[in-house]
């Protein structure tokens, strides 16, 4: 039975040329030797930097979400972690010491309502039985 030749990649040197593997050979160099790819803005994997405006627009949207969630359900714990995390991160990006120890301040108050909650949804639920070997059961009729 007749099969199609398998396509062999080039091994060494040769693997590193432009169109050397398959759908590479449309992607042009940029000025320093690298692909395409760096020149779009991927550079390996790696999320490109953000602005310092960029991150407090994203951390105060977070914000603005888990005080949605809080307004629905006071007792989100989920919530709670998040916002709280959230402050920090804004504390990190914020100037003045002042705002910062406000917001660490605000973040502290809650992580201990987290952990109060957590600590009576712990005390709430049933405790389980050990689900322990049963011994087989013997009968006496035969």
């Amino acid at each position: 039975m007749w099969q199609p030749p398998v396509r062999q990649r080039p091994g060494g040197a040769a693997a590193l040329l432009p169109g050397a593997w398959p759908g590479t050979a449309r992607l042009p160099r940029v000025k320093d030797g690298k692909w395409a790819a760096r020149a779009r803005g991927r550079t390996g994997g790696r999320p490109p930097k953000l602005t310092e405006a960029d991150k407090r627009k994203y951390i105060q949207a977070g914000i603005e979400e888990a005080d949605k969630a809080l307004a629905l359900k006071p007792d989100y714990f989920e919530a709670l972690t998040y916002k709280n995390l959230l402050l920090r991160s804004m504390a990190l990006v914020e100037k003045d010491p002042g705002r910062q120890q406000a917001l660490l301040k605000q973040a502290d108050t809650l992580r201990d309502k987290a952990q109060e909650l957590q600590k009576q949804k712990q005390a709430a639920a049933p405790t389980k039985r050990s689900g322990g070997v049963r011994k087989p059961r013997v009968s006496t009729a035969r």
